[in-house]
């Protein structure tokens, strides 16, 4: 059930929009949360902000550009993975 509720959002934009998030990105959540059982839905929220605070801070050394930069998912899932491990 983690593992579902992981890989729901990843999934949903990976149906949307395939080159916005690849397959591994939803393959991996959902890995993330069958290990972590419920706590991985909140690791997929963090990694979430986590990227978008990555790509934000980007904005003031690349300008504009940075906002339509691709950037890999993976680092902040394992980031969030590793957060939600530590809080439960």
């Amino acid at each position: 059930m983690g593992g579902f509720a992981a890989s729901v959002a990843p999934g949903l934009v990976h149906l949307a929009k395939p080159n916005g998030m690849g397959g591994g990105d939803v393959k991996l959540s959902f890995a993330i949360g069958c290990g972590l059982g419920p706590a991985g839905a909140i690791a997929v929220a963090l990694a979430s902000f986590l990227a978008v605070s990555g790509a934000l801070a980007r904005v003031p050394l690349d300008g504009r550009s940075a906002l339509r930069a691709e950037l890999p998912f993976a680092p902040y899932l394992a980031a969030g993975a590793l957060a939600a491990l530590c809080v439960a």
